[in-house]
């Protein structure tokens, strides 16, 4: 056999009372190897020739850790055996004592394939390997973290065999792989490792992405030969950050037109033919002139409409500029407040908090950006900040070898200064 695991059984069974004694535990000798006891004695009766035993069992898992000649010595019961009643007993207080003993068992452990090479060594008689992520694929959007649980099982193997894995994904995700979580289980194939590894993904941009096939060699002590437990590549869409919404500008003020002068129509005047030849005249409408000047009128007119005009201009641009103080006013006041709270959540070393109040400031500053605002704090953070917002993420997604300490990135965010915006030069105001 290869340096599996080797099932190991021992059976006691007595004719007669119920015993009384101890049975050894087996000894390997010749190569280092592992014993797990995987079960308690379990008894029961049985027949045979028309006589019932009872018959008392354990079962053995036998690791071997190096290749060589595994001897397993015999093993011995000594105990008493209740007897029926005799003249000397007749309540059959005295037992029969006996010894038992097994015949030894001899393996021969092969070595390791000379092919294994940079392969881990998992040798089972049946792997499986599952993705949560291959029954239903999540909703990916931009800065927010996903969750991948793989699962693996391996029949005759013990978890601390297992190793950790580590499947590959395109450069727009940030990964975090969480420790693996192990244990052993018992089956009809003797133990049963059972590993879940929890990987944290966060992508970075949009668009579809494709995560690699992935494959596990292990090695079938069945038919002596390699074999893959198989995940197929994954097609993933990322949507991008939601954005928040921007208020439309205000609506321009109406001017008011200048008023169109009436013009006075007067009475008309008839002219008379001579009485002999009556003829009906159209009457003639004649326009008088505005002895009171009509152009003067019209100017003031128009000199009164401008000034109107210029006068709700200048009140709009007031109410305008002071609209802008104070919702600058309202932003600086809240990235102070937001900046404060998250640096007394990175002082108590409160990760998740510290996480929530992160992303609440990272909106201050760029309120437009929505959920993309954290993703352009990590872009204009300085490499100080930066390296304590990715240690921030590995504590938060990966695996953390102690508890977070937040005191330097309070420090970092205390001190950091927002990158000035490139300004556009704008053309001069009309009515300065």
């Amino acid at each position: 056999m290869t340096q599996g695991q080797l099932l190991f059984k021992v059976r006691l069974s007595i004719r007669g009372g119920l015993p009384a004694g101890q049975l050894s535990e087996p000894q390997p000798t010749g190569v280092e190897v592992l014993i797990k006891k995987l079960t308690d004695i379990r008894k029961y009766d049985k027949g045979d020739n028309g006589l019932v035993y009872q018959v008392f069992e354990r079962d053995y898992a036998i690791f071997p850790q190096e290749s060589g000649q595994l001897l397993i010595p015999a093993l011995q019961f000594d105990g008493v055996i209740a007897g029926g009643r005799t003249r000397l007993d007749p309540f059959a207080r005295q037992g029969m004592q006996v010894r038992r003993t097994s015949q030894p068992l001899q393996v021969e452990v092969t070595p390791l394939p000379e092919d294994l090479e940079q392969r881990p060594w998992i040798p089972s008689s049946g792997v499986v390997l599952q993705d949560d992520w291959q029954k239903q694929r999540p909703k990916l959007v931009v800065g927010e973290p996903v969750t991948r649980t793989l699962r693996l099982t391996a029949d005759g193997v013990q978890s601390a065999l297992l190793p950790g894995l580590k499947p590959e994904a395109p450069d727009e995700f940030k990964v975090y792989p969480d420790q693996p979580r192990r244990k052993d289980q018992l089956a009809a194939s003797g133990t049963r490792a059972v590993m879940e590894q929890k990987i944290a993904l966060i992508p970075t941009r949009a668009g579809r992405f494709q995560l690699p096939a992935f494959d596990l060699d292990w090695w079938d002590i069945t038919t002596g030969r390699w074999q893959k437990a198989h995940l197929d590549a994954l097609e993933l869409d990322v949507a991008p950050a939601a954005r928040t919404a921007v208020a439309p500008p205000p609506a321009p003020v109406a001017t008011p037109s200048p008023q169109t002068p009436q013009v006075q129509a007067v009475e008309p005047t008839l002219g008379k033919l001579p009485v002999e030849a009556p003829v009906p005249v159209p009457p003639v409408v004649k326009i008088t002139e505005d002895k009171s000047g009509f152009w003067p009128l019209l100017s003031l007119v128009l000199a009164l409409s401008w000034l109107l005009t210029l006068v709700l201009f200048w009140r709009a641009r007031r109410r305008k500029k002071r609209a802008a103080e104070t919702g600058s006013v309202a932003v600086r006041s809240d990235e102070k407040t937001a900046r404060s709270d998250l640096v007394r959540a990175a002082e108590k070393n409160d990760p998740q908090t510290t996480r929530q109040a992160l992303i609440r400031w990272s909106r201050t500053l760029w309120p437009d950006a929505g959920a993309a605002a954290y993703e352009l704090l990590f872009e204009n953070a300085d490499a100080g900040l930066r390296h304590e917002l990715e240690y921030l993420d590995q504590s938060l997604y990966g695996s953390a070898d102690h508890a977070w300490e937040g005191s330097r990135l309070a420090i970092e965010i205390a001190a950091w200064k927002q990158p000035a915006a490139k300004k556009i030069a704008a053309l001069p105001d009309l009515y300065p």
